[in-house]
């Protein structure tokens, strides 16, 4: 049989955690966790010009039981199918779950996975902004909102060709009248993000939305209140390929407004980033009737409850009318030249319903969104004496075992038998922020005050500080052979054509002495890299998926939280 024949099914492999990517992706760079099998590649030793890269699922499956090395996130394409001697075993189950998500693309391209933290692209697109008229002159909107979960709690599409021709609104109801006014508003900016002489194709371009209705009393449960961190993206591709692939620019628009409502926070913080890497920017808004808010659609957000993210007393807005004391947005997500797969416009039926329900639809083409003032506020770490004190926020798949009026005002639901059960995954840890002074606050978070992504179930040790002295970096620094690196990675480049990001990744494997131990001093981390196994040991496989795009098993059999299904 031919190294490269369609895999036969195999038992338990129907219902795949995650499939090969290499069916969406061909040979195309795409950013995705990337992988080595250090036992296929012709020279084990070390990552070379003939190491072969994998995706998460053949990673997994395949190679289960080889020495494979997590590389990182990085723009790659699974090299499974050219594996000596061996099938892509996942190959079949891959292919038809690509065409099945292909097919409710609706014959748009193959995903784009454009991801960004870039601090210019996301200053210039984060805006904050009053809706005029007044969205409670029109009830209907409101009304629509509140019904609408009951009908269906799914993300809905809505195509350009609904957001701009006029004739196409009519018979909308409320929250697509409007979600097609924010697509047209926020239309300009977007097309100047993208590349030089792109143009919008109608036909895959467009607006997803759908609603958030929260209680904001404070008997809720934290399942009932809060939207944990997460980012937008893709549900259906990230959760069958690991995929990312992310709006364009994601928006937030407040129907109503409580004293104790919860903020919105947006992090300068892409999925591609770093784990390690400081997080100095966050964005802020409280909730205010008639508030649209509009933000990098690849940014790390979410509204929390936590006590500690808080404007001060003075500023704190008197309740709406709104006697049922809940929270409700509407959420708009522009796409251009790409569409989430299995998002489908409102039925007719559902539209129908909300109508008759909401008293009619309403039209909202003369809408304008004037700007609101947004206060810069530069939090310094180094200031002061003593630590900065932290709060922990928690990603959205973590639900609410938190620990009821615990260190962080969180809360915790405890198992059966009393006890509460003990958090681990992945959390964001940042300052306090409290007594802000503005209902949309930018803040600069220097030094110690930077934010970070923690895994709190990592249960690697810590570098022994004194295990790695001078002596060892120059002994070690001695016997490698740089010159020979370099060649072989210019290698790389030439003969497999993925990414240099991923070259960059895999120069540092080498370097590292063939992925057993840490060599350069000034970047030796406090805890150990996933890629860098501790010195004297093999190379092991990592956490999976900490930085993939969707929840997938570890090999411990946790499972990771850093991207999890949404939103706001």
């Amino acid at each position: 049989m031919s190294a490269f024949a369609p895999s036969p099914p195999l038992p338990g492999l129907s219902e795949l955690d995650c499939h090969c990517t290499f069916p969406l992706t061909s040979t195309a760079p795409t950013v995705q966790s990337t992988f080595i099998c250090l036992t296929c590649s012709p020279q084990s030793e070390a990552p070379s010009a003939e190491s072969l890269c994998l995706c998460q699922a053949c990673a997994d499956v395949c190679h289960e039981g080889h020495d494979v090395v997590f590389c990182g996130v990085a723009e790659s394409y699974c090299d499974c199918r050219a594996s000596p001697g061996s099938l892509c075993l996942v190959e079949g189950a891959s292919k038809a779950e690509a065409r099945r998500l292909a097919g409710s693309r609706r014959g748009c391209p193959p995903p784009s996975c454009r991801c960004t933290s870039d601090p210019a692209l996301s200053s210039r697109l984060f805006s904050s902004s009053t809706v005029s008229p007044p969205l409670s002159s029109t009830p209907s909107l409101l009304r629509s909102c509140k019904l609408l979960p009951s009908l269906s709690k799914d993300t809905h599409w809505l195509p350009m060709s609904s957001c701009v021709d006029a004739a196409a609104l009519a018979p909308l109801s409320a929250p697509e009248a409007f979600a097609a006014s924010v697509f047209r508003q926020h239309l300009p900016a977007v097309l100047q993000a993208l590349p030089p002489g792109a143009e919008p194709d109608p036909r895959h371009s467009g607006a997803e939305w759908w609603v958030q209705v929260k209680p904001t009393a404070a008997e809720a449960s934290n399942a009932e209140a809060a939207v944990d961190l997460h980012y937008d993206k893709d549900e259906e591709l990230s959760a069958a390929f690991l995929l990312g692939s992310f709006p364009d620019l994601s928006t937030v628009t407040y129907l109503t407004q409580h004293s104790t409502g919860k903020p919105t926070v947006i992090f300068d913080h892409c999925y591609t980033d770093s784990e390690e890497r400081d997080i100095k920017k966050v964005r802020v808004s409280f909730p205010r009737r008639d508030k649209h808010v509009a933000f990098l659609g690849s940014l790390l957000h979410g509204a929390p409850r936590n006590a500690h993210l808080a404007e001060a007393d003075a500023c704190a807005p008197a309740d709406t009318d709104d006697a049922e004391g809940l929270r409700v947005t509407l959420l708009v997500n522009v796409w251009v030249n790409n569409r989430p797969c299995g998002v489908e416009e409102l039925s007719a039926g559902d539209r129908e319903a909300l109508r008759r329900g909401a008293g009619g639809g309403a039209s909202y083409e003369g809408l304008s969104f004037g700007e609101r003032p947004v206060e810069s506020v530069v939090w310094d770490g180094e200031e002061g004496e003593g630590e900065v004190e932290k709060i922990t926020l928690h990603f959205v798949s973590q639900g609410s075992t938190w620990i009821e009026g615990g260190e962080n005002g969180e809360e915790e639901e405890e198992e059966e038998g009393g006890e509460a059960e003990e958090f681990s995954g992945l959390v964001l840890q940042m300052p306090v922020l409290s007594n802000l002074q503005n209902d949309t606050t930018e803040i600069e978070l220097l030094g110690a005050s930077a934010a970070h992504l923690v895994n709190l179930d990592d249960d690697e040790e810590d570098y022994d500080e004194e295990e790695y002295n001078e002596e060892d970096y120059d002994a070690e620094a001695e016997g490698g052979d740089v010159e020979g690196v370099e060649e072989a990675f210019d290698a790389i480049e030439i003969s497999t054509g993925q990414s240099t990001a991923l070259l960059g990744m895999l120069m540092i494997l080498a370097l590292s002495g063939a992925t057993t131990k840490p060599t350069g001093k000034a970047s030796t981390p406090k805890k150990k890299a996933s890629s860098t196994p501790k010195k004297g040991t093999p190379a092991k496989t990592p956490k999976r998926a900490i930085k993939g795009v969707g929840s997938v098993d570890t090999p411990d059999g946790r499972r990771s939280s850093r991207i999890a299904s949404r939103k706001e």
